[in-house]
C-alpha cells in the first residue's frame, strides 16, 4: 500500500524498485538472475518452539541458482551458532530477501525446503516471489573483510546489555522476520517471511533492556507483516554492525500502537511497533563483509542523523 494510492501501485515495476508488491508463485527471470548475482541473502526460519529468526547466508555470486522458475537453490549453510539453523530441514518454511544495497534494489521470496543437505545447502520450492519498494534503504557497498578475526565471540541473554544497546542506537537498518497466520497449515502457500526496515540512526529506540520501539513510516510497506503480527505477534529482528561484522539476533513479540506522538507523526511515522524481547543472541565476526557507506535513502532527512552514530556507517 503505497501512500500515493492505487495509481502508483498499478505503475509499479515487478523488479521491486518502485511501488507495491506483485506476488507470484513463479520467479520471473529478472528475479532469478538477481538472486544469482548476490553475495548474501537475508533468510528467516522458525525454531522448534515456532519462534521466527532472521539471519544472513553468504557466498560468492552464484551461490544461489534457479534452474526452474519455482526453485531456488542455496549453496550455503549457517554456522553452528546461528539460530537460523534451528529451522532448516525438509518441509520447513523459509523466507528470503535479496538486497542489492548499492542500487537499493530488493526482491523477496518464500517457500518450503524440498531438499536439505546439512552443511551444504538447501533447495527452496518457491511459493511466493515479489519485488519490494526501495524506500528507506541506505546505500552500501559490500567488501570482503580482509582482516577478519577468525575467532568468534557468542553471547546469549534474555535482555540487552550495553554493547547491544550501543549497536541498536547506531543502527539505520534492521530486518524483521515473522510468521503468517497460516504457517501451521501446509496446504496454504504462506509461511515465513522477512523484510527490511530503515531509518535514520536512532529510529530504533531502546525502551528498556527488555523492550524496543520503532516507527512504521508512511510508505514503508509494513502492512504485510503488520496484519500477520496482529494474528501471531512472534517475530525476529536482525541488526548488523556493517563496520565490524557483529550480528545481533533478537526474538520476541511485537505490539502495534496505532497512535503516535505528534513529533513522530511529522517525521512520517503512522504507527509504533513495540518489541518485547525473549532472547538476545550476539555473534561477533559473523559477517564476512564490511560495507562502505554510500548514503542515506533520499526519503530520509540526512540532516537529522545522529552525528554520534557516524562511526558505525
Amino acid at each position: 500500500m503505497e501512500s500515493s494510492g492505487a495509481d502508483e501501485s498499478r505503475r509499479a515495476r515487478s523488479d521491486g524498485t518502485k511501488g507495491a508488491r506483485r506476488h507470484s508463485q513463479l520467479m520471473p527471470d529478472q528475479h532469478r538472475e538477481f538472486f544469482a548475482s548476490q553475495p548474501f541473502v537475508v533468510a528467516s526460519s522458525a525454531d522448534r518452539e515456532g519462534r521466527p529468526w532472521a539471519s544472513m547466508l553468504f557466498g560468492a555470486p552464484g551461490f544461489m541458482t534457479s534452474d526452474e522458475p519455482d526453485l531456488l537453490k542455496v549453496k550455503a549453510w549457517p554456522a553452528s551458532d546461528d539460530p537460523l539453523l534451528y529451522g532448516l530441514h525438509n518441509g520447513a518454511s523459509v523466507g528470503g530477501l535479496g538486497s542489492e544495497l548499492p542500487s537499493r534494489r530488493r526482491n523477496r521470496v518464500n517457500g518450503r525446503i524440498e531438499e536439505c543437505r546439512n552443511d551444504i545447502g538447501f533447495t527452496l520450492r518457491v511459493q511466493q516471489s515479489f519485488g519490494n519498494c526501495h524506500k528507506y534503504i541506505q546505500a552500501r557497498a559490500p567488501q570482503p573483510r580482509l582482516k577478519a578475526d577468525p575467532r568468534r565471540a557468542i553471547q546469549s541473554n534474555d535482555h540487552l546489555v550495553k554493547t547491544d544497546i550501543d549497536l541498536i542506537a547506531a543502527a539505520d537498518t534492521f530486518f524483521i522476520a515473522w510468521r503468517s497466520a497460516s504457517l501451521a497449515d501446509s496446504s496454504k502457500p504462506n509461511g515465513l517471511d522477512v523484510s527490511h526496515r530503515g531509518g535514520l540512526p536512532g529510529f530504533v529506540q531502546v525502551v528498556s533492556d527488555h523492550e524496543l520501539c520503532f516507527p512504521d513510516y508512511k510508505g514503508n510497506l509494513l502492512f504485510n507483516p503488520l496484519g500477520n503480527l496482529l494474528t501471531d505477534p512472534r517475530a525476529g529482528l536482525l541488526i548488523v554492525d556493517f563496520r565490524d561484522g557483529t550480528i545481533l539476533h533478537l526474538s520476541g513479540r511485537a505490539r502495534v500502537v496505532w497512535d503516535v506522538p505528534e513529533a513522530m507523526a511529522r517525521s512520517g511515522a503512522e504507527r509504533q511497533i513495540f518489541f518485547n524481547l525473549d532472547c538476545v543472541m550476539r555473534r561477533e565476526n559473523a559477517c564476512p563483509f564490511e560495507f562502505d557507506f554510500l548514503g542515506y535513502s533520499p526519503h530520509l532527512n540526512e540532516a537529522e542523523a545522529n552525528p554520534q552514530s557516524s562511526s558505525r556507517k
